[in-house]
C-alpha cells in the first residue's frame, strides 16, 4: 500500500505557474510560461480601462487555448478573455484590456486549456483615483520628471508613471487613464502601426503629448512627425533658454542660477495652425482634435536641475478636456432616452379595468350563471377554468405585444475630425428577452464591451476577444427585461461594417462671432439635416449630398437672436424609439474646460465648431446566437471642424 502511494504521489505534475515535481525529487521549469505586465508601470486609474500584456512561452505540447485576467480581491470580478493558439516552442506577446470601478490591488492571469487550468500568474497593480492628474513618461530615464510627482497641477495631484514601448497600448481607450505623455529618447519609429493609431486617435480624444527634441530628437520624432506642430531639422548648438523664465513668470536667484546657460536645440519649421508659446519658440504647440501637441526644441533631460521645472510644465499642460459618452457624468443612460413599446407597463386604469372584470367574473357572474342554470357544484369547474381562461389571455397579449424573438436596439455617438479617416464610436447596444434565456451577443473585433452602469459594474459573463470577433457568451437576460452594454471602438477608414465615412472639408473667415464657413461634404453618402454647432450657437446646413458646398455664417445678429439656442431649441426633439434631444443636452452639458479634479465632458465648443447629423440606422452589426437580428437604430455623427 505504501509503495502504491509513492508511485502515484511521485507521478503527480502540478499545473501552474510553478515548476513540474516529478517523482525522483528533480525539478524542471513548466513547459508554459507567464510574463505579466499590468496597467502602466503598474498602476492603473479606477473607472478607465488599461492594458494588461502577457508574453507567454510554450516548451511543451501545442496548446489552443484561452487567455484570461481578473482581479482576486473584492466582489467585482470582470473577466476578460482572448483566444490563443500556440504551437510548440512558440512565444507571443498578447494584449488584453481590462477595467475596474473599485480599488483592487491583485490580479491574475491564467491561461486554459478547456476546463484544465495550464499556468497561472498572480499581479500585485495599484490603484489611481480618477481625480488625480496622470502623467506617462516614455523614457530610457527611469527618473525623468519625477519631479512633478510632488506638485499639483491644474488644481489636481499628479501622479508620474515610467511607460515602455513594448507594452504601450494598441487601443485608444487603453490610454484614456493617461492625460499626459512626454516622449523622450525612445525610438518611436520601432512603434507598431495599432500603437501609433491609438497614440493619435487619443490626442484627438483630448490626450496631451509633450515631444522631447535636442540630442534625443533623432528618436523621439520620427514615428510621430504627422501629430507634431513642425517640421524638425538640424541640430542647433549654444542656444540660450533665458525665456523659459520669462514664461513662467518667475524670476528668483534659485530660478536663474539653476538654469542651463546653453544647450542644444532643434531648428524647426512651424506649420499652419502651431504657436510658439515663449518669446524664442522654444515650446511650439497645436490643438489635434480636442487634445495638444507640444514640441520641445530641447532635451527634456537639460532641465532636470533647473528648479523653474515644475512651474513650466503646470503652465504647459492644460487641464483635461474630454468628449466621453461613457464618462460617469455624461448625463445620460440608454434607458433613460430610449421609448421601447416592449419596455412600456399597462396603463393604471388597464391594470383596473383588468383586476375589475377578473373579480366580477370569477365572483358574482360566476355565481349568478351557475344559479341561473341550478348547477351550483359545478364551480369547482367553472372557478379554475375562469383562472385558467385569464391567466391564458394575460400570457397571449404580452405575446402578441413582446413577440418571441429578441430584440436589439442599437444608440451611437461616432466622433469624427476633419480631414481624418479614423473616427471613434460609442455604441449603446440594448438586448431585449421576452423570455428567461441564455444568449451569445458577438461584435466586431476589438470591440471594447462593458455593462451599461456609471461605476463600471462587473459583468457576469467574460469578455472575449477572437480574431475574428468580441463575444459575450451564454449571457443571462431575464423574463421582459432589457441588458444595456456600451462598444467602444475606432472605425478606420474603408472598414465595410460602417455605414459610411464622413468627410468633411470647410474654410473659414472672420473672428469672433462674425464668421462663415464654407462646408463641403467631400464623402460619398449624404449628411441628413446637419446642423453647425458653434459655442451656444447653431445655424442649420440642410443635407448636403456628395460634393455639394453650403456657405454658413454666424453673426453679431445671429448671436443676438439664437443664443442658448444649442441644445435648448431641440429639447423636445424624439422619435419612435429615442429622444434625440436629451441625447443633446447631455453631449452639450459642460461648455467650459474645468480643473483635472473634474475633467470637462461634452463637446468644447468655446474653442471648435462641429457639424452634428442623424442617421436612423445602426452603427455595426451585432449578432445573436450567431445570427444577424433586425435592429432598431440611431447614430449621432459629430464632426469636430478645424479652427
Amino acid at each position: 500500500m505504501c509503495l502504491l502511494l509513492r508511485f502515484l504521489l511521485g507521478s503527480v505534475r502540478v499545473r501552474g505557474g510553478g515548476a513540474f515535481a516529478q517523482g525522483d525529487g528533480q525539478e524542471e521549469p513548466p513547459p508554459v510560461r507567464l510574463e505579466v505586465e499590468a496597467g502602466y508601470d503598474g498602476h492603473y486609474v479606477t473607472g478607465h480601462w488599461f492594458p494588461v500584456t502577457i508574453t507567454v512561452s510554450n516548451d511543451g505540447p501545442d496548446v489552443q487555448g484561452i487567455l484570461e485576467w481578473d482581479f482576486l480581491d473584492g466582489n467585482d470580478h470582470n473577466t476578460f478573455q482572448r483566444e490563443i493558439d500556440l504551437p510548440r516552442g512558440s512565444q507571443k506577446r498578447v494584449m488584453l484590456s481590462a477595467f475596474s470601478g473599485n480599488f483592487r490591488r491583485t490580479g491574475e492571469v491564467r491561461l486554459r486549456d478547456g476546463n484544465t487550468l495550464i499556468s497561472r500568474q498572480v499581479v500585485q497593480i495599484e490603484p489611481i483615483d480618477w481625480g488625480y492628474l496622470v502623467i506617462g513618461v516614455l523614457s530610457s530615464d527611469a527618473t525623468l520628471l519625477n519631479s512633478l510627482s510632488s506638485i499639483d497641477m491644474n488644481n489636481a495631484s499628479t501622479s508620474v508613471l515610467h511607460l515602455n514601448v513594448e507594452t504601450l497600448p494598441e487601443h485608444p481607450r487603453d490610454l484614456a487613464g493617461i492625460d499626459v505623455l512626454f516622449v523622450h529618447d525612445i525610438p518611436t519609429d520601432q512603434l507598431s502601426t495599432e500603437q501609433v493609431a491609438a497614440l493619435k486617435m487619443w490626442v484627438r480624444l483630448g490626450g496631451q503629448l509633450i515631444v522631447s527634441g535636442g540630442a534625443s530628437a533623432r528618436q523621439a520624432t520620427p514615428g510621430l512627425a504627422d501629430l507634431l506642430p513642425v517640421t524638425v531639422l538640424d541640430l542647433e548648438d549654444q542656444a540660450a533658454l533665458t525665456s523659459l523664465t520669462f514664461f513662467i513668470q518667475k524670476h528668483t536667484p534659485e530660478i536663474r542660477e539653476t538654469l542651463p546657460e546653453r544647450t542644444t536645440v532643434s531648428s524647426v519649421e512651424l506649420k499652419p495652425g502651431a504657436e510658439s508659446l515663449d518669446l524664442d519658440g522654444h515650446l511650439v504647440a497645436h490643438e489635434v482634435g480636442n487634445g495638444r501637441v507640444v514640441f520641445c526644441r530641447f532635451d527634456l533631460s537639460v532641465l532636470r536641475a533647473w528648479a523653474g521645472e515644475p512651474d513650466l510644465w503646470d503652465r504647459v499642460v492644460l487641464p483635461p478636456v474630454s468628449f466621453a459618452p461613457t464618462s460617469p457624468s455624461f448625463g445620460f443612460r440608454m434607458l433613460d432616452v430610449l421609448q421601447l413599446p416592449s419596455l412600456e407597463l399597462p396603463s393604471f386604469w388597464v391594470l383596473v379595468l383588468f383586476m375589475g372584470g377578473y373579480i366580477v367574473t370569477v365572483g358574482p357572474l360566476n355565481f349568478l350563471v351557475l344559479r341561473l342554470v341550478r348547477r351550483s357544484e359545478l364551480a369547482w369547474v367553472t372557478i379554475p377554468a375562469t383562472v385558467f381562461v385569464f391567466v391564458a389571455g394575460t400570457y397571449g397579449v404580452n405575446l402578441l405585444l413582446r413577440g418571441t424573438d429578441p430584440e436589439v436596439m442599437q444608440l451611437a455617438v461616432v466622433q469624427g475630425f476633419e480631414g481624418q479617416d479614423e473616427q471613434f464610436a460609442t455604441a449603446y447596444v440594448g438586448l431585449f428577452s421576452p423570455y428567461r434565456n441564455t444568449y451569445t451577443m458577438t461584435f466586431p473585433p476589438e470591440t471594447l464591451v462593458s455593462e451599461e452602469d456609471l461605476s463600471f459594474s462587473p459583468l457576469d459573463v467574460p469578455v472575449t476577444w477572437t480574431e475574428s470577433a468580441t463575444e459575450l457568451r451564454q449571457m443571462l437576460v431575464d423574463v421582459s427585461s432589457l441588458r444595456i452594454f456600451v462598444t467602444e471602438r475606432t472605425i478606420e477608414g474603408g472598414e465595410s461594417e460602417a455605414p459610411f465615412q464622413v468627410q468633411i472639408q470647410s474654410r473659414l473667415q472672420g473672428t469672433g462671432v462674425n464668421r462663415q464657413w464654407t462646408i463641403q461634404n467631400i464623402g460619398h453618402e449624404p449628411t441628413p439635416d446637419a446642423l453647425l454647432v458653434y459655442g451656444d450657437l447653431v445655424q442649420g446646413i440642410g443635407t448636403m449630398m456628395p460634393g455639394e458646398t453650403r456657405t454658413v455664417r454666424i453673426t453679431n445678429a445671429t448671436a443676438h437672436f439664437s443664443a442658448f439656442t444649442f441644445p435648448a431649441q431641440f429639447a423636445s426633439q424624439e422619435d419612435e424609439i429615442f429622444r434625440r434631444g436629451q441625447i443633446l443636452s447631455s453631449l452639450a452639458q459642460n461648455w467650459t474646460v474645468s480643473s483635472a479634479a473634474v475633467p470637462a465632458l461634452g463637446i468644447h465648443t468655446q474653442a471648435e465648431p462641429y457639424v452634428l447629423f442623424w442617421r436612423e440606422q445602426p452603427l455595426m452589426e451585432v449578432q445573436v446566437n450567431g445570427k444577424s437580428v433586425p435592429q432598431d437604430g440611431l447614430t449621432l455623427y459629430v464632426i469636430q471642424l478645424n479652427g
